[in-house]
């Protein structure tokens, strides 16, 4: 039948088949709708990147306002230097 939309085609690899026989054992048959599973996949793909995104960006700021207040570990000083000049070994 022709369509202007995009067409899919799945194959049952070993790990669809896994992952669709426990839909199918657990819910029957009949419960495997793919363009169901597709969406929910995708919902759960968006879910998950926004919750890795939204982590990044909680570090983010709180580096930010680790480094406005001061409050960085180790010696701030000795950092800046090596950004600064680069690293050195002293001569002993």
């Amino acid at each position: 039948m022709p369509t202007t939309r995009r067409r899919h085609t799945i194959t049952e690899t070993p790990r669809v088949e896994a992952a669709l026989d426990a839909v199918r054992e657990e819910l029957g048959a009949d419960a495997v709708s793919l363009p169901d599973l597709i969406i929910l996949g995708a919902h759960t793909l968006l879910a998950q990147d926004r919750g890795h995104g939204q982590r990044v960006e909680e570090k983010r700021r709180a580096l930010a306002e680790m480094i406005r207040s001061r409050s960085l570990p180790g010696d701030l000083q000795a950092g800046l230097d090596a950004h600064e000049f680069g690293w050195t070994h002293a001569q002993q």
